[in-house]
């Protein structure tokens, strides 16, 4: 089993998927050619702003902190980078927290929106008691792993609640930067699994079949977003994931 270049295949995976920033970015550009009120730009920068880069720090703090977890509960010992991750986690979420208490984004928000930032907050709120369980050593490797995807996949169901774009093939192109960044999120999971077992020197029960499954998931999400891209963007996407450099 070759993991030596996981870290680098998440990285440059990182560096062609669409973030969130993107979909709405796309959506305000939708908005300001399609409706043109200053209501409905204000509406779609307040979303960028207030959700979309907030929530994505949150997002990547969190995917950086579930690797180390499961690193340190594959080990003997704590890890004083982990400390230190948990850090900026925190200060990631102390400004989303800060946005969604905020005015304006509720403002914004409709019900369905509304709904799923509580939703997200509810699942921030279960962090410290997540952490003590990992540092207690009362959870496993793959348990850690499904406690940060959780509130992982919280932030991504807000950020799929955020805006339908009015024109039919921006919109496609909006749900493909979406399912990219889920499918990065996956390439997340599938990385810290392999970093777990090769700091124990194997993989735990049942844990390599959940690498499998996470594999699979991940390329099948990827292959039917990148058929929605734009023909450009979906060329040099496939020509950098073919390319030896990725394999």
């Amino acid at each position: 089993m070759n993991t030596r270049d996981w870290p680098i295949r998440a990285k440059l995976t990182a560096l062609v998927i669409g973030p969130v920033t993107g979909l709405l970015a796309l959506w305000i550009f939708a908005t300001t050619l399609t409706f043109g009120p200053a209501l409905d730009l204000l509406s779609a920068r307040t979303l960028l702003y207030d959700l979309g880069r907030p929530g994505e720090a949150v997002v990547a703090e969190l995917q950086r902190e579930r690797r180390l977890s499961v690193v340190q509960l594959a080990g003997d010992r704590a890890l004083p980078e982990l400390t230190e991750q948990r850090v900026r986690t925190d200060d990631a979420i102390v400004e989303l927290r800060r946005k969604v208490d905020g005015g304006d984004l509720r403002d914004v928000a409709d019900a369905q929106l509304d709904n799923r930032l509580d939703q997200l907050v509810s699942a921030l709120d279960a962090l410290p008691a997540g952490r003590a369980f990992i540092d207690d050593r009362k959870v496993d490797r793959a348990g850690a792993v499904g406690l940060y995807s959780g509130m992982i996949g919280s932030a991504f169901q807000a950020f799929g609640a955020m805006a339908a774009l009015p024109d039919a093939q921006l919109n496609r192109e909006a749900t493909a930067l979406t399912a990219l960044g889920r499918s990065r999120e996956l390439l997340g999971q599938a990385d810290a699994l392999l970093a777990g077992a090769v700091t124990a020197g194997r993989y735990a029960e049942g844990e390599h079949e959940q690498l499998v499954r996470t594999i699979e998931n991940q390329r099948f999400l990827a292959e039917i977003a990148v058929a929605d891209l734009p023909p450009g963007e979906r060329t040099a996407y496939q020509r950098m994931t073919e390319g030896a450099g990725f394999l």
